[in-house]
């Protein structure tokens, strides 16, 4: 599956430490190698959150939003809970 960033997406890493973003680069790699295999994507901890829209998680602060279409998989948005419900919730 072909993986693709959004403006948006790097935008909301630009805060991040050099750790943090090691560890959002494994979270995406797990994320791509597993997604669509719902067996395998429960210990990613992928979850729908709406159509065509998913979160994963990057340890136990930080979430990565991403979309879904045939054959790519969209990364939009990093960052904690609240923040990621405020984006949702001006995206709709």
């Amino acid at each position: 599956m072909k993986v693709e960033r959004a403006k948006s997406f790097l935008w909301s890493l630009s805060r991040c430490t050099d750790d943090e973003l090691k560890s959002v680069a494994a979270s995406m790699r797990s994320a791509a190698e597993t997604f669509g295999r719902p067996h395998l994507h429960t210990g990613v901890d992928i979850r729908r959150l709406g159509k065509n829209l998913f979160e994963c998680r990057t340890g136990i602060d930080r979430r990565l939003l991403f979309k879904s279409g045939p054959d790519v998989m969209t990364f939009v948005f990093s960052s904690n809970h609240d923040e990621v419900q405020a984006y949702l919730k001006n995206a709709r």
